[in-house]
C-alpha cells in the first residue's frame, strides 16, 4: 500500500512538471518575434547588411492586399489619390494608387492576374506607418535586427543600412540607421510604369 502511495504521489509530481513546463512553453511562444523565413544569404558590404529572402515580406512589407478598403483599414492615415496611365500606349489603362501621409508616400499599383496590390515605390519616414512584421521608423538597430535574422552579425555596430533583397521578385528594401535608430526605409522595386 505504501508502494502504490508513493508510485502515485510521483505520478502526480511528474504531471504537475508537465502541465508547468507546457503552460511555459505556450507563455514563451507568445513573445516569438517574427523573423524572415527562408533566408537565403546573408552577407555584409561595407555598413550594409544585405538580406536576400523568399519570405513573402519582401513584396508585400504591409501585408497582401487584394483591395482598398482592406489596405485602409490597415494603413489609416494614408491619404489616397489615383493616376489612371496607358502601359503599353495603348486602349488599355491601370491605376497607379498613390498613398500619402506627412512625408512617407508609397505607390502601388493592381496586378489584375494575382489580384493584389503591389507596391512599385515608396518611402517611410513617419513613426505612425506600420510594417506587417511591427516595424516602424524609430525601431533600434538591435530590434530590427531581431525581426529578420535570429542571430545578430558579429560587425552589427558598423550597420547603418539594412538591405531586405526579394530572391523571386525586383525589390529591394533599405532600412537606414541613423544613430542606431531607423529614420527612413525605402522601397524599390524594377516596375517600368510608362506615364
Amino acid at each position: 500500500m505504501k508502494n502504490v502511495r508513493s508510485y502515485l504521489l510521483f505520478i502526480l509530481f511528474i504531471l504537475q512538471l508537465s502541465i508547468v513546463s507546457v503552460a511555459q512553453s505556450i507563455d514563451k511562444k507568445k513573445d516569438i518575434i517574427p523573423r524572415l523565413n527562408e533566408v537565403s544569404r546573408i552577407e555584409t558590404k561595407y555598413d550594409t547588411l544585405k538580406i536576400v529572402t523568399t519570405d513573402n515580406f519582401a513584396y508585400f512589407p504591409f501585408g497582401r492586399f487584394n483591395n482598398l478598403n482592406s489596405l485602409i483599414s490597415k494603413q489609416p492615415y494614408f491619404n489616397i489619390s489615383k493616376k489612371i496611365f496607358h502601359p503599353y500606349n495603348d486602349s488599355e489603362t491601370d491605376t497607379l494608387y498613390n498613398l500619402k501621409y506627412l512625408e512617407s508616400k508609397i505607390t502601388l499599383i493592381y496586378d489584375r492576374e494575382q489580384k493584389l496590390f503591389q507596391i512599385t515605390s515608396g518611402i517611410i519616414v513617419d513613426e505612425k506607418i506600420r510594417f506587417e512584421n511591427d516595424i516602424r521608423i524609430g525601431d533600434s538597430k538591435n530590434s530590427l535586427l531581431e525581426k529578420f535574422i535570429p542571430k545578430k552579425p558579429s560587425n552589427s555596430g558598423s550597420i547603418n543600412v539594412i538591405e531586405i533583397i526579394s530572391a523571386l521578385t525586383g525589390i529591394w528594401h533599405y532600412y537606414t540607421l541613423k544613430n542606431n535608430i531607423l529614420v527612413s526605409v525605402e522601397l524599390v522595386t524594377d516596375y517600368q510604369i510608362k506615364q
